[in-house]
Protein backbone atom coordinates (compact mmCIF):
# COMPACT_ATOMS: atom_id res chain seq x y z
CA UNK A 1 0.00 0.00 0.00
CA UNK A 2 1.66 3.53 -0.81
CA UNK A 3 1.41 6.18 1.68
CA UNK A 4 -0.90 8.19 -1.01
CA UNK A 5 -3.76 5.42 -0.17
CA UNK A 6 -3.76 6.06 3.32
CA UNK A 7 -4.63 9.97 2.99
CA UNK A 8 -7.85 9.69 0.97
CA UNK A 9 -9.85 8.13 3.79
CA UNK A 10 -8.88 10.55 5.91
CA UNK A 11 -10.92 13.63 5.66
CA UNK A 12 -10.80 17.05 5.89
CA UNK A 13 -8.68 16.74 9.65
CA UNK A 14 -5.27 15.39 7.90
CA UNK A 15 -5.57 18.67 5.72
CA UNK A 16 -5.33 21.44 8.53
CA UNK A 17 -2.55 23.74 8.58
CA UNK A 18 -1.60 26.78 10.48
CA UNK A 19 -1.64 27.50 14.25
CA UNK A 20 -4.41 26.04 16.36
CA UNK A 21 -4.98 26.36 20.01
CA UNK A 22 -4.11 23.86 22.52
CA UNK A 23 -7.90 22.78 23.04
CA UNK A 24 -8.40 22.22 19.38
CA UNK A 25 -4.83 19.56 19.66
CA UNK A 26 -6.33 17.91 22.67
CA UNK A 27 -9.55 17.24 21.19
CA UNK A 28 -7.99 16.06 17.40
CA UNK A 29 -5.62 13.66 20.05
CA UNK A 30 -8.13 12.51 21.80
CA UNK A 31 -10.40 11.61 19.01
CA UNK A 32 -7.46 9.86 16.94
CA UNK A 33 -6.88 6.65 17.32
CA UNK A 34 -3.52 6.29 15.95
CA UNK A 35 -0.75 8.78 15.17
CA UNK A 36 1.56 8.40 11.67
CA UNK A 37 5.37 10.28 12.10
CA UNK A 38 6.74 8.88 8.91
CA UNK A 39 9.85 11.71 9.16
CA UNK A 40 12.25 11.47 6.91
CA UNK A 41 14.05 14.67 8.05
CA UNK A 42 17.97 13.81 8.62
CA UNK A 43 18.02 15.95 11.66
CA UNK A 44 14.98 14.53 13.37
CA UNK A 45 15.48 14.73 16.87
CA UNK A 46 12.90 14.07 19.55
CA UNK A 47 9.72 14.93 18.25
CA UNK A 48 7.09 16.98 20.52
CA UNK A 49 4.30 16.43 18.30
CA UNK A 50 5.13 12.24 18.95
CA UNK A 51 4.67 12.99 22.58
CA UNK A 52 1.86 14.82 22.97
CA UNK A 53 -0.02 12.37 20.55
CA UNK A 54 1.12 9.39 22.27
CA UNK A 55 0.78 11.20 25.64
CA UNK A 56 -2.94 11.47 24.59
CA UNK A 57 -3.23 7.46 23.98
CA UNK A 58 -2.52 7.60 20.26
CA UNK A 59 -0.65 4.22 19.24
CA UNK A 60 2.04 5.58 17.29
CA UNK A 61 3.33 4.45 14.00
CA UNK A 62 6.92 5.74 13.01
CA UNK A 63 9.95 5.68 11.07
CA UNK A 64 13.61 5.12 12.70
CA UNK A 65 14.34 9.15 12.02
CA UNK A 66 15.71 10.50 14.89
CA UNK A 67 14.84 9.55 18.37
CA UNK A 68 11.31 8.16 17.23
CA UNK A 69 11.96 4.70 17.64
CA UNK A 70 13.23 5.50 21.55
CA UNK A 71 10.78 7.22 22.04
CA UNK A 72 7.41 4.76 20.69
CA UNK A 73 10.20 1.79 22.55
CA UNK A 74 7.66 -1.49 22.02
CA UNK A 75 4.29 -0.12 22.40
CA UNK A 76 3.95 1.19 18.47
CA UNK A 77 5.49 0.09 15.31
CA UNK A 78 8.20 1.26 13.31
CA UNK A 79 8.22 1.38 10.06
CA UNK A 80 11.14 0.22 7.56
CA UNK A 81 9.98 2.12 4.41
CA UNK A 82 7.47 5.03 5.11
CA UNK A 83 6.36 4.45 1.30
CA UNK A 84 5.47 0.80 1.94
CA UNK A 85 3.20 0.46 4.87
CA UNK A 86 1.32 -2.49 4.30
CA UNK A 87 3.27 -4.09 7.49
CA UNK A 88 2.60 -1.18 9.77
CA UNK A 89 -1.03 -1.74 8.67
CA UNK A 90 -1.24 -5.50 9.18
CA UNK A 91 0.24 -4.46 12.67
CA UNK A 92 -2.94 -2.53 13.34
CA UNK A 93 -5.28 -4.14 11.84
CA UNK A 94 -4.06 -7.30 14.66
CA UNK A 95 -4.54 -5.25 17.13
CA UNK A 96 -7.74 -3.59 16.35
CA UNK A 97 -10.05 -5.45 19.17
CA UNK A 98 -11.08 -3.58 21.87
CA UNK A 99 -8.53 -4.75 24.51
CA UNK A 100 -5.52 -5.04 21.96
CA UNK A 101 -6.13 -1.35 21.43
CA UNK A 102 -6.86 -0.43 24.79
CA UNK A 103 -3.76 -2.06 25.93
CA UNK A 104 -1.72 -0.32 23.08
CA UNK A 105 -2.89 3.04 24.01
CA UNK A 106 -2.56 2.69 27.55
CA UNK A 107 0.78 1.72 26.83
CA UNK A 108 1.89 4.21 24.60
CA UNK A 109 0.44 7.05 28.02
CA UNK A 110 2.23 4.86 30.03
CA UNK A 111 5.44 5.01 28.35
CA UNK A 112 5.22 9.46 28.04
CA UNK A 113 4.36 9.18 31.56
CA UNK A 114 7.63 6.83 32.78
CA UNK A 115 9.78 8.18 30.85
CA UNK A 116 9.13 11.84 28.92
CA UNK A 117 7.01 14.36 31.62
CA UNK A 118 8.73 17.08 32.11
CA UNK A 119 9.17 16.03 35.77
CA UNK A 120 10.63 12.88 34.79
CA UNK A 121 13.53 14.40 32.83
CA UNK A 122 14.00 17.21 35.43
CA UNK A 123 14.52 13.94 37.73
CA UNK A 124 17.52 12.96 35.27
CA UNK A 125 18.90 16.36 34.58
CA UNK A 126 19.39 16.92 38.19
CA UNK A 127 20.60 13.52 38.67
CA UNK A 128 23.10 14.34 35.35
CA UNK A 129 24.35 17.50 36.52
CA UNK A 130 24.77 16.10 40.03
CA UNK A 131 26.92 13.55 39.08
CA UNK A 132 28.92 15.97 37.08
CA UNK A 133 29.58 18.60 39.57
CA UNK A 134 30.54 16.06 42.12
Amino acid sequence: MQVDALHRPLGPDAQQRGLRTLQWEQLLLDRAHVFVFLSLWQTEGHSNALNEAMGRGCVPVVTRQGFSADVVGGCGFVVADRDRLDAAVDWIAARWNAADWTAASNAAVDRIAENFTDLRVLETLRAIYSAALA
